[in-house]
């Protein structure tokens, strides 16, 4: 089983422009952002011959399910490799939740790095 430790820091918006309003609901933005020195560890184990995804965190409060961006983002990089493996995760959670510090998408991304 091979794993990796990702630094996963918190970011924090320098602007942040709403432009416009899309078909489906969401808007369109243009926004400037910088990490900061601060963050979240995001350990991931990859075991060739295990399957799916699983994911623990020192967080009550984080979802533990396909509801966690880093889930999905592991999920759909199997997926789009058509890689059969098992991945598990693995987040020391320090950027609060729902702070607007982009604690979840940097998650997400860590994984993605390191799978």
């Amino acid at each position: 089983m091979a794993e990796i430790e990702i630094f996963s820091p918190a970011k924090i918006n320098l602007t942040l422009a709403i432009t416009s309003k899309r078909a489906d609901g969401f808007h369109d933005l243009v926004s400037l952002v910088a990490p900061v020195a601060f963050g979240d560890r995001v350990r991931v184990s990859v075991d060739r011959d295990g399957s799916g995804v699983s994911l623990t965190s020192d967080c009550q409060d984080l979802p533990v399910d396909a509801g966690n961006i880093a889930w999905r983002a592991a999920e759909s990089f199997l997926r789009a490799l058509d890689i059969a493996a098992g991945v598990h995760i693995e987040i020391e959670k320090r950027i609060p939740i729902g702070a607007g510090l982009g604690g979840g998408s940097s998650n997400g991304a860590a994984v993605l790095r390191a799978l």
